[in-house]
């Protein structure tokens, strides 16, 4: 059942208290003084709480405890940022059931949670007055539009796949995952009616593997190739891509970035950016990514830098681009750049907070 109240950040600590969290667990009263460019976002699956430390400049600015647990590692941050607000899913200890949908005020600093009964959620967007997840069970993705109470008001489930990514775009949800169980498993790409969630149209993106991200431009979604497959049946290799599919008719097509493992997007108004990277040394050692790479949507071209070894992830804020890099999965750091030259700025150092094991959970703008 679905535990329908929303929980502060304040709040929670009281509510939550029998789950381990003690008064010092309690965040600081909204945002640092005078402000902050990036925040660095630690996790637990073993701590009761994560932490957000405050970067301006070449420094830590502050730091706030995040009563949640569980949320998803960088680079699959499981982000998903609009203007204000950063929804982010803590998937907490799976054993207590303990999974929240939660909403980052990045203006007030401040947090909500909604429990829901979902044991691992894969993607959550705000929708109308509330938010839409995905989870998979027993070989189905399923996909769930709550209120903004919590109230469970759509399901919809899709056998024999997994969904990993959801935008809303006018009346539909756009859900991109992929097949499984088949010896040769592809990308996928439904589109879902807004209110009822039941599938209107699907497309199969050829020769794609894996993909967790996407970003609409107009009657255009990008996604990035991550790891894909050159020949039916082939080995699972990193891709260099973004795909491209014009929502009008399905077609697809793609700009080849010319670096590999295409992975974690993010965008203003002229350029898509794209952290090259991948959770896992399962193609190479993590320290090898380092590329950045900008496509400019209205003329096609593409421009690459260098963002220094061990990039993890990359968020965007007007003429800023942040980096955060974890060599040797040792002290990160939140580097500062000026778009669109990517001019270096600043770098800040962020060790992680005490406690039990921590993770590098995703990167938080203003």
């Amino acid at each position: 059942m679905i535990i329908k109240s929303v929980l502060t950040v304040v709040s929670a600590i009281a509510l939550l208290s029998g789950c381990g969290l003690s008064a010092a667990s309690q965040p600081p009263a909204g945002c640092p003084a005078g402000g902050w460019d990036a925040a660095l976002v630690w996790s637990s699956g073993t701590d009761p709480a994560g932490d957000i430390a405050f970067v301006r400049g070449g420094e830590v600015v502050g730091r706030q405890s995040l009563p949640f647990q569980g949320l998803d590692p960088a680079p699959s941050d499981g982000i998903f940022r609009t203007e204000g607000a950063a929804w982010l899913k803590s998937n907490g200890d799976t054993g207590r059931d303990r999974t929240t949908v939660l909403r980052y005020d990045t203006r007030a600093c401040a947090a909500e949670g909604h429990r829901v009964d979902e044991q691992v959620i894969r993607a959550v967007i705000p929708h109308a007055e509330g938010f839409v997840t995905t989870n998979t069970v027993n070989g189905e993705a399923r996909v769930i539009r709550r209120d903004g109470a919590g109230k469970v008001v759509a399901t919809s489930a899709f056998p024999d796949l997994t969904v990993t990514a959801l935008r809303e775009t006018g009346d539909a949800v756009l859900a991109l995952g992929s097949t499984m169980g088949t010896e040769s498993d592809t990308a996928v790409l439904l589109e879902l009616d807004g209110t009822t969630l039941k599938e209107r149209r699907r497309v199969t993106l050829d020769g794609v593997v894996g993909s967790d991200d996407l970003v609409l431009r107009g009657d255009r979604l990008y996604y990035p190739k991550t790891v894909v497959r050159r020949t039916p049946g082939g080995a699972e290799v990193e891709g260099s891509a973004l795909g491209v599919v014009t929502l009008s008719d399905l077609r697809q097509s793609e700009v080849d970035l010319g670096a590999p493992a295409p992975a974690v997007l993010a965008a203003d108004e002229l350029a898509i950016y794209v952290a090259h990277t991948f959770m896992n040394p399962s193609f190479r050692d993590p320290n090898e990514y380092h590329t950045v790479t900008r496509l400019d949507t209205a003329t096609g071209a593409v421009q690459s830098f260098d963002a220094g070894p061990g990039l993890l992830s990359i968020a965007v804020r007007g003429d800023r681009l942040f980096a955060v890099n974890q060599v040797d999965r040792g002290t990160p750091t939140v580097t500062t750049y000026r778009l669109p030259d990517f001019t270096r700025i600043a770098s800040a150092t962020v060790p992680p907070p005490q406690g039990q094991y921590f993770y590098v959970a995703g990167l938080l703008a203003p």
